[in-house]
């Protein structure tokens, strides 16, 4: 049942001035029809759109249902919700997909986002394809960078011309090439339907200079300019010409130069003044920088409103760079510029980093997170990489370990080195993954290659670790020999002086152990005295020595022993070598056991009291792995020519087969003895000492 009687006039929506149709006694149809030559020929007739819409309100009123589609189209994407409202159920009858769009787009005019988006979405699907371009829209202004992309490209494959420029912007200003390519093809066919667009020809123009989507061609981008003409020039216009002029170099830069200053004098034109920051800022185009000059110009421009200049200035607040450091108005400028060009990558990346380490804000992996996919599904892949380091570092328990890896590696196989020193790292220690040295080679040398020194420790450990010692030398020597006075430095010169000690290079592994020990590295000061001890320079020995045992290092305290054991460097006194020989004992040192039980067994001014802990002594030196001190039981302990030969054969036996002893060996082949039954009660004695 319609709700209208035919020829009932009632005042429209639009505040139509009411007048007595000529049409009244026609058919829906009829006027329908006239109402739709009236719009066809409104320029040649002069037929005002009052008169228009009059037309096809009498043919709704009349029952004309197309008129009523074509009323509600107008009403609904005009805005006029009432108007929308009124047609909306007859076209909801008649058409579900196109009601669900009106209804849609009338949400929108709302700002009931949630309900519009649910709206787009089923005219769409029912193949009202207009629906696509409110949903980019509409998810480009909630930062949904990715999706908006989607449905700008879904508008422009059902021929909605709308989505183009939208589409052109976001590639261009991608971090990813593939993207400008993109970017630049929707531009050639923009310019190929409308050769005169002015703000197609000024961003190809742009493309050409800057070498977006396209390779760099002054010579294209000057013939676009002069297609623009050079009378009474628009302002994008005339900051193009500049930039060619300036990128052209020559006497052509500074009049591209003193043009936008100028621009500037009488507009503050904040596209102006960025292209002035950049250029003082970065010393391009053979301008000397001068960082006064742009902070001048980035500040017109972010007042002006540019997003890009916003980014700018906080960027300078946060580096400190001719202004006080200012994190909180760093964080404000940037989460600003963002609100302003929701596309803008840089924008994202920064602040996914300020949510990472708390810069203006407090600290948010999972914010910093969002920020960083964001970016990256724009095409950053630092932003990719930076995401991937928060999972790596399990501060996003949500993501996937396994994706991060599969990021790190797809990053370096495409040139980032960072991305290479984290996967090749990741595979050398073996976190969350089987260590892999062959992997971890291979990826580590990427990162090598483009300079990240952070890689260049692990990478010579690896080298090291495959017995690699003439290439692992080299990228010690460079931290050891570059790097003087860090961490890494002192690492690669103790490492370099353990490797000259194994080669027999004693001088070598003396200037290594000498630099390490002198950075902090005690244990290169063991084996730069133990070096001192075995050439017979006992003073600087016992000077090591001394110092490192009374700070509670045990190999050092088992010389000290041994020195005053042996009389080397300090006079003969079994007493303190006993002592010195117990303090390692006690921090687990098996050479000191070995040697105490020695000393306590055979030494002449020891207490008969101690003398009968040297069995313990020399049995647990010898479970514990100690050569010397299985042969010294087997063989002085318990002679082999004593009563207790079948003990000591045991012990022999021991090292002979446990610790694969060829001297055992020789003595048990000699004297003819196995061990008996004596070697089992031996195997039960360490395993009880184990």
């Amino acid at each position: 049942m319609l709700k209208y009687v035919r020829c009932r006039l009632a005042p429209l929506v639009l505040a139509l001035p009411l007048f007595v149709s000529a049409g009244c006694g026609q058919d829906a149809s009829e006027l329908y029809q006239e109402a739709v030559m009236m719009e066809k020929s409104q320029a040649d007739k002069g037929y005002s759109q009052q008169e228009i819409l009059q037309k096809f309100d009498e043919a709704a009123k009349a029952g004309s249902t197309d008129a009523m589609l074509h009323l509600a189209g107008i009403f609904c994407e005009s805005g006029q919700l009432a108007g929308c409202r009124e047609y909306l159920p007859e076209v909801r009858r008649k058409n579900p997909a196109l009601a669900d769009f009106y209804a849609g787009i009338s949400d929108l005019a709302q700002t009931q986002e949630e309900k519009a988006v649910e709206e787009l979405k089923s005219a769409l699907q029912g193949g009202e394809r207009r629906a696509a371009y409110y949903l980019a829209e509409l998810y480009y202004r909630q930062y949904a960078v990715k999706e908006a992309v989607g449905y700008y490209e879904t508008a422009l494959k059902a021929g909605d011309r709308r989505a183009a420029l939208p589409l052109v912007r976001i590639y261009l200003n991608s971090k990813n090439p593939a993207s400008n390519v993109r970017g630049f093809e929707i531009l050639n066919d923009i310019l190929k339907q409308e050769p005169r667009n002015r703000e197609a020809l000024v961003l190809s123009a742009k493309a050409y200079i800057q070498g977006l989507g396209t390779p760099v061609s002054m010579e294209r981008a000057g013939e676009i300019i002069r297609t623009l003409g050079a009378a009474n020039p628009s302002p994008d216009v005339v900051i193009v010409r500049s930039l060619y002029q300036i990128a052209s170099n020559g006497e052509s830069r500074d009049t591209g130069i003193a043009t936008l200053k100028s621009l500037i004098q009488n507009s503050m034109n904040p596209e102006a003044a960025y292209i002035l920051y950049d250029i003082y800022s970065r010393g391009l185009y053979g301008v000397e920088k001068n960082q006064k000059e742009a902070i001048y110009y980035v500040r017109i421009a972010s007042d002006g409103g540019l997003p890009k200049g916003m980014l700018a200035l906080g960027e300078m607040y946060r580096l400190g760079l001719g202004v006080n450091p200012n994190n909180d108005e760093s964080f404000r400028l940037t989460r600003k510029a963002l609100d302003a060009e929701p596309d803008l990558v840089d924008a994202m990346v920064l602040l996914g980093r300020y949510h990472a380490e708390g810069i203006g804000t407090r600290v948010d992996p999972r914010e910093a997170y969002r920020y960083y996919q964001e970016a990256a599904e724009s095409g950053s892949q630092q932003a990719e990489y930076e995401g991937a380091l928060l999972v790596l570092k399990g501060l996003v328990p949500e993501a996937n370990f396994a994706e991060a890896m599969n990021t790190f590696r797809k990053l370096a196989d495409a040139g980032l080195p960072e991305a290479a020193f984290q996967y090749g790292h990741i595979h050398f220690l073996g976190n969350g993954v089987p260590r892999n040295m062959t992997l971890a080679e291979e990826y580590l040398r990427k990162a090598v290659d483009k300079g990240i020194k952070e890689a260049f420790m692990p990478y010579a450990t690896v080298l090291d670790f495959r017995g690699d010692y003439d290439n692992a030398i080299l990228w010690y020597k460079v931290l050891a020999d570059e790097s003087i006075g860090t961490e890494v430095s002192a690492e690669a010169a103790a490492r370099l002086g353990e490797i000259y000690d194994i080669l027999g290079r004693y001088r070598d592994a003396r200037r290594y152990y000498e630099q390490a020990y002198n950075a902090g590295i005690a244990a290169a000061g063991i084996n730069l005295a133990r070096l001192y001890f075995i050439d017979g320079d006992y003073p600087k020995a016992v000077a090591i020595f001394s110092k490192e045992a009374n700070e509670g290092n045990p190999v050092a305290a088992t010389f000290m022993g041994l020195m005053y054991d042996q009389g080397k460097g300090l006079p003969i006194n079994e007493i303190k070598a006993q002592e010195w020989y117990d303090k390692a004992v006690r921090k687990g040192n098996v050479d000191a056991m070995y040697l105490e039980g020695k000393l306590l067994h055979s030494g002449k001014t020891i207490p008969e009291h101690m003398a009968a802990g040297a069995q313990n002594l020399l049995e647990s030196a010898a479970c514990h792995g100690n050569e010397q001190a299985a042969i010294y039981l087997g063989t002085v302990f318990y002679p082999l020519d004593s009563e207790f030969f079948d003990v000591g054969a045991a012990w022999l036996r021991y090292a002979s087969e446990k610790l694969e002893s060829k001297k055992a060996q020789d003595f048990l082949s000699k004297a003819q003895v196995n061990g008996g039954g004596n070697y089992d009660k031996v195997l039960a004695r360490c395993n009880l000492k184990n």
